[in-house]
Parts: C-alpha cells; structure tokens; sequence
C-alpha cells in the first residue's frame, strides 16, 4: 500500500474498529470489539478509512470502491489481510537484518568481525579505484595476551580487548573501519588519505597504544602492542592487501619494535 495510507498502531486500531462498526462481520465469524470515543477525530478517520480501502480496491482491480455492504466487507478483509502480511514481512526484514548485524560484528567489542572487515576492505578498495585515492591498512596485535588471561583472568583479558577497540574506534574518522580479526588480533582501514597522511595517524595509534593500562578490579594492567601498516592503491586486492599488512604487523613483533610502515 502507499506510503500516504499507512497507519501507525493507534490510528489503525482506531479505523479498525470504526470499520468493523460500519460493515458487518464475514459470515460465521464472531464479531470484532474495540474500544472506540475519538471525539473530533473521527471524521479524520473516516477520511483515512476510505483512502486505505480505496487503496486496496484499486490494488485488487475492483476500482472504484464497491458501495454495496458485502462486496466493502470483502475488500475490508483483503485489506486487513495485507496489512497483516505487510507488519510480518516487516518484521520478518528487522530479524534478518539483526542476523545479519550478528554475522558481522564481534558480540565483545561491537567492531567488525573478520567477515564483516573483508567486506570492509573490499568496500574501501572499490572506492579507491573509482576515486583514484588509497589509504592504508593497519594491523594491531597485543603483546603478550595469553599471559594476561593466565596472569590476571579472563575477565580482565577481555576488558584489554575493549579498551583497545574503544581506543583504535576513538582515532578513526567516521568513514574508516576497524574490526576485531580474532583473538587479539584487530585491525583498521584509513581509507580516502594519501600514505604519508595515513603513516602520521599510523604513529598517533601506535603512540597511543604504548601509554595504554588497564584498571580492572583494582589491578592496573599494562598493555603492549605490535603495529604494522601498509599503504594500498586502487590496484591492490582484499587478500594481498591483509597478507601485506599481516606480515608486517609480524615482522614488528618480531623485532621488538612498536612499528612497522611500508
């Protein structure tokens, strides 16, 4: 039905009933009861009852609207039968939606999840080759994780993995995207920036990661973390791009040092 002729909750209730008073019930059906006084907005709803029922006529081909009772109570029936149909559909496209939400984001942090990054990651390399502007990839891993769950708990390990994201979403602009990748591992996309404008940012994350502790249950925890970022053209692909940065991230772990840029 159009736009124009939709009902919220309470008017629909409200031209419901007026309805079901004006035209009689379907044969062997119980008649319908609703509470009524609308007072000044009744003639209002009249109104808005005749454009719905119009509507479902003109939809089943019976234009214009029948004036004898019976074949009205028909098209009264199909039209409460459509706007049922409609608020299933609708919220059947709200669950999906929320599944869909579900498959791509991590349930602990809120970022992306693996699944919903790649998706990410792609977005971003198809808008650098319509635009012929990159951006640069980063790759984050905590130093030492499992010895802060063995040390401190479990509890206290997912707080560290909080508080990174919560860092890593606070120093990315709006358009950009981070995601947890699994475990410990996060990453974020920069993307619509030049490398050497990436690479300042890469170094504000990385210096902002080595100041990071973690107050929980009374106990500051200090946090750790190896960097590796990589800039990437409108030539690169999702894989390549991931592998690229991936290993970086790695060969700054290795080398004890805090970042690794290419």
């Amino acid at each position: 039905m159009g736009n124009d002729h939709r009902f919220n909750e309470r008017t629909f209730a409200m031209s419901l009933h007026a309805t079901v008073t004006i035209l009689p019930p379907a044969q062997n059906s119980a008649p319908v009861t609703l509470p009524a006084p609308w007072g000044e907005e009744q003639p209002r709803l009249d109104r808005h009852i005749e454009l719905w029922l119009s509507e479902t006529a003109r939809l089943l081909g019976a234009t214009p609207l029948p004036t004898d009772e019976s074949r009205r109570s028909d098209v009264l029936r199909l039209a409460l039968a459509l706007a049922e149909a409609e608020r299933i559909i609708k919220a059947q496209q709200a669950e999906i939606e929320k599944l869909e939400a579900l498959s791509l984001n991590d349930d602990l942090t809120g970022l992306f999840n693996w699944r919903g990054f790649n998706r990410q990651v792609s977005v971003g390399l198809a808008e650098a080759q319509r635009t012929g502007i990159g951006g640069v990839l980063i790759y984050v891993d905590i130093d030492d994780f499992k010895k802060i769950n063995d040390t401190y708990g479990h509890a206290a390990g997912n707080a560290v993995l909080r508080e990174i994201a919560g860092l890593l979403s606070h120093k990315v602009r709006q358009h950009d995207s981070v995601g947890r990748l699994g475990g410990d591992e996060f990453a974020a996309l920069l993307t619509r920036t030049s490398a050497a404008q990436g690479f300042r940012r890469v170094r504000d994350i990385a210096q902002a990661l080595e100041q990071v502790t973690i107050l929980h249950d009374g106990i500051a925890i200090p946090v750790t973390a190896s960097v590796g970022a990589v800039a990437f053209s409108p030539d690169d692909s999702p894989e390549a791009l991931l592998e690229r940065a991936d290993r970086r991230m790695y060969d700054c772990k290795r080398g004890r040092t805090r970042l690794e840029v290419a």
